[in-house]
Order: structure tokens, then C-alpha cells, then sequence
């Protein structure tokens, strides 16, 4: 019976890959590489560097009787593909999850054909986890330059047309020399088809921005994609210094028949409710800034990331200097900025 036969994804440990490649014991799903249909492993190279190695799990599909095989499967590959392709899109990217080797493990005996892999550098947790750890000692100038770095992986990826869809905390990995985007299947590319570029919210719905849980798609690439990662990112922000996601705060501010779940008018008619619900959790989300005068400034940076108004959001006009509201540019110097003043004030 298939119940009965070992998944091939599950017998990786102890072998070695190809460029010498070894693989160490399993990991538990975490850090934001995700994947029902993946088993996770510690790699060592011969030089001795430590990463991780995300695997296809093929047999997983057997545990569900009532999944069409062949659709799934062909499904299940056309993600492995596009994930593995994203992350050579984004080589030498120096704030977005590295590719180190990808490739095929030739499991002895196997039944099920060879297991589709890639390798990443290793993170050693999440923001969601090193916030959790640090308690206290998380401080302002920690958190600014944490947005510095995640902004600078956005725009990074954003200058060759491409949006992340999916930046949330468990999805923004630690390392030593900071913080790096990760998960790239959600991603999408101007003038590609992409995997999830059909879903109603391509990434995490909870974190999903209003003109989306609204059932708004705008007509063009940049509106709809770029529109989004800035809201994910102003999302960090908030989330960085509350614990809550911005939509926590907009919708407790929010009367009922203007909610998503409740609303049976347009998007457009609604925003004007959502603008006044939204100034409540921006004054919220201050009140979380510790330091007054820095909450003072990161205040107008949220209200531009986060506008429920998706042709407001981004870069006023007064200070685009002939750039697209959508570029991150601005707010990379920004967030380089506050965290230098706050970094100057800890020191002091």
C-alpha cells in the first residue's frame, strides 16, 4: 500500500548532492520557507558552509484520495519551477534569500523518481521569531533598521520588475548581516504569467491590503502588484512596533456594514470609510513608538504605505521628483535615515 512506502523526500539525510553537497537531519517547517508539499534539511558543503534545502514531496499527494494525481502533480511542479527560476531572478540581490545549487536526489530503491531540491543560505529564525526573543531588547533603532533592510530587498526586486506579493514577518529571515526577503513562490514578473497571479489574494489573505479583500484587482501590473508590497511593508512597520498587522487596526476601527465581510457595494465606495477608520489606527500606531518625535515621522511613512486608497498610496506627488509613487527609493532613505537618529539617540 502507498501508506506503506516511505516518502523518497524523507530519505535524504546521509546523502550526498551534487557539488558535494551532504545532508544533514531534517528541519521543522518554520522560518518562512513554508510548504506542505516540501521536507526541509541542514546541508553542508565541503568547505564546510551550513544552509537549507527545501524538497519536493511527491508522495504527499497520496495522502489524499481525493486529489486528481496527474493535475496535482503537474501543478505541484510548475511551483517547484517557478520558485526555483524566482530565486535566480534575484541572485545577487543582497537583501533577498540567496540560491546556492539546485538539482535532482537520486534516492536508492525509490519508487517515486528522483527529488526535486534547491538550497538557500541558512537563516537562523524569522522577525516573527527574533522579536518574540529579544522582548525589550528589540528596540527602536533595531526595528528602523530592519524596515531599511527589508525596503532595500523590495526595491531591489522591484527595479527588474518583480513584486514579492507575500512580505510578512515569518516570510523576512534573519542572518548574520541582517534581514533578507524569503518565499519567493508568491512572487509575480510584469509580462509573465505567474503561478498565483489568478488567486484573489496572491500571498497571505490576513495580510492581504483593502482593495484586495474588497474584490478590487486594478487593471494595471504595477497598480496591482507594487500597490500591494507597499502595503505589506508598511504593514512591518505597524507590526514591528504594535505586534498586530495593519488590518488588525483597520478593521477594529471600522463600523460593521463597512466591512469586507459585510460590504455588498463596490471597493471604491467604501474607501472613503476605510480613510476614516484608518486615521483611527494610524493615531493607534503611534502611541506604540515609544520616542514621540520619531513617531512623529514614521506616522506620514505608514500613511503613504498603507492608504486604503490604492490610487493614494505611495509617493505624494509633491515628492516624486519624476519617479512612480510606487518606488521604494524614497523610503529606503528614509528608513536609513530614522535608524541612524534612533541608533545616535540609544548611543547618546
Amino acid at each position: 500500500m502507498i501508506d506503506n512506502i516511505s516518502s523518497p523526500a524523507e530519505q535524504l539525510e546521509g546523502l550526498t548532492l551534487d557539488e558535494g553537497w551532504k545532508v544533514g537531519p531534517r528541519l521543522t517547517p518554520g522560518g518562512g520557507t513554508g510548504g506542505r508539499f516540501s521536507v526541509h534539511y541542514s546541508v553542508t558543503s565541503e568547505d564546510g558552509t551550513t544552509a537549507f534545502l527545501k524538497a519536493l514531496d511527491v508522495k504527499s499527494l497520496f495522502d489524499n484520495p481525493n486529489v486528481d494525481f496527474a493535475e496535482k502533480m503537474k501543478e505541484l511542479g510548475t511551483l517547484y519551477t517557478f520558485e526555483r527560476d524566482m530565486l535566480d531572478k534575484c541572485a545577487g540581490m543582497s537583501r533577498v534569500v540567496t540560491s546556492l545549487a539546485h538539482g535532482q536526489a537520486i534516492v536508492p530503491n525509490s519508487q517515486f523518481g528522483p527529488v526535486p531540491y534547491f538550497i538557500l543560505d541558512m537563516a537562523s529564525g524569522d522577525v516573527r521569531a527574533e522579536l518574540a526573543n529579544l522582548g525589550p531588547k528589540a528596540n527602536t533603532g533595531w526595528k528602523l533598521r530592519l524596515l531599511h533592510q527589508i525596503t532595500v530587498g523590495l526595491a531591489q526586486m522591484h527595479r527588474k520588475f518583480l513584486a514579492h506579493q507575500d512580505v510578512k514577518p515569518s516570510n523576512s529571515l534573519m542572518f548574520k548581516d541582517g534581514c533578507r526577503l524569503g518565499d519567493l513562490g508568491r512572487a509575480s514578473e510584469r509580462g509573465v504569467v505567474c503561478p498565483h497571479d489568478n488567486h484573489a489574494s496572491p500571498g497571505d489573505f490576513l495580510y492581504s491590503p483593502p482593495e484586495i479583500r474588497y474584490g478590487y484587482l486594478a487593471p494595471e501590473w504595477e497598480t496591482r502588484r507594487f500597490g500591494a508590497d507597499l502595503y505589506l511593508l508598511g504593514s512591518m512597520v505597524v507590526y514591528l512596533f504594535t505586534q498586530l498587522t495593519v488590518n488588525v487596526l483597520l478593521y477594529q476601527d471600522l463600523e460593521e456594514p463597512f466591512h469586507w465581510l459585510h460590504w455588498g457595494g463596490d471597493y471604491r465606495s467604501v474607501v472613503p470609510y476605510l480613510q476614516h477608520a484608518f486615521a483611527a489606527a494610524l493615531a493607534e500606531f503611534e502611541q506604540h513608538v515609544p520616542d514621540p518625535e520619531l513617531a512623529r515621522r514614521i506616522a506620514p511613512v505608514v500613511a503613504q504605505l498603507c492608504n486604503p486608497d490604492i490610487d493614494l498610496r505611495g509617493v505624494p506627488p509633491s515628492k516624486r521628483r519624476g519617479r512612480s509613487r510606487f518606488s521604494l527609493e524614497q523610503y529606503v532613505s528614509t528608513f536609513d535615515l530614522l535608524a541612524r537618529h534612533a541608533e545616535l539617540r540609544l548611543s547618546a
